[in-house]
């Protein structure tokens, strides 16, 4: 995940100072958050980024262990950033088994009401790959800082794979204040 970050205003770069010719722009300034190879992570991908209410930016990505491909063993990192992306918290591990055998694909959105992230995943034991995909939710209140217990998403069609993107949650209508996160018909194609 590379990200760039400009001074906050406009939405366009800031007019430089002193010394640097009066008009011109400062371009914004480029972190690679998840550097694949590093961190114990063969790969990473699917990285995924939101704001919160008070301008908290939680990163996450997928980290695939031992490879690059859909299958195998995964955990879910996460960086923080409470300077509107100037500099970055270490990666923590959101999602992790320590076996090294679940297969874990996450949405992470935010629900500004209730200032919590919400994050929806599916975790399934990698030799079960054509198994149930069972989703869960995981919640903070702390801008990631810390992250209550799952709780498993009831579902009637178990055959519907998490996806790997974000969510949204509804602020009008007749389903306001539901979440709305992307899935896809078929668990890993089988």
């Amino acid at each position: 995940l590379l990200v760039a970050t400009a001074v906050a205003g406009s939405g366009r770069a800031a007019v430089a100072g002193a010394g640097s010719g009066a008009g011109a722009q400062v371009p914004p300034t480029l972190d690679s958050l998840f550097v694949s190879g590093t961190l114990g992570i063969n790969t990473f991908r699917v990285p995924n980024i939101v704001t919160t209410a008070n301008g908290t930016l939680i990163a996450i990505a997928q980290g695939k262990l031992f490879g690059h491909g859909d299958n195998g063993a995964t955990s879910i990192l996460m960086r923080r950033s409470d300077t509107a992306g100037r500099s970055w918290e270490p990666a923590t591990v959101v999602l992790s088994d320590p076996t090294n055998s679940s297969e874990f694909d996450a949405v992470l959105s935010y629900e500004p009401v209730g200032n919590t992230l919400i994050l929806v995943y599916q975790a399934m034991k990698v030799r079960d790959l054509c198994g149930p995909c069972v989703q869960n939710v995981r919640r903070s209140t702390t801008y990631g800082r810390s992250w209550g217990a799952p709780t498993q998403v009831p579902s009637v069609n178990t055959t519907g794979g998490g996806g790997v993107s974000s969510g949204v949650v509804l602020t009008r209508g007749k389903y306001k204040g539901r979440l709305l996160v992307p899935q896809r018909h078929d668990c890993h194609g089988c």
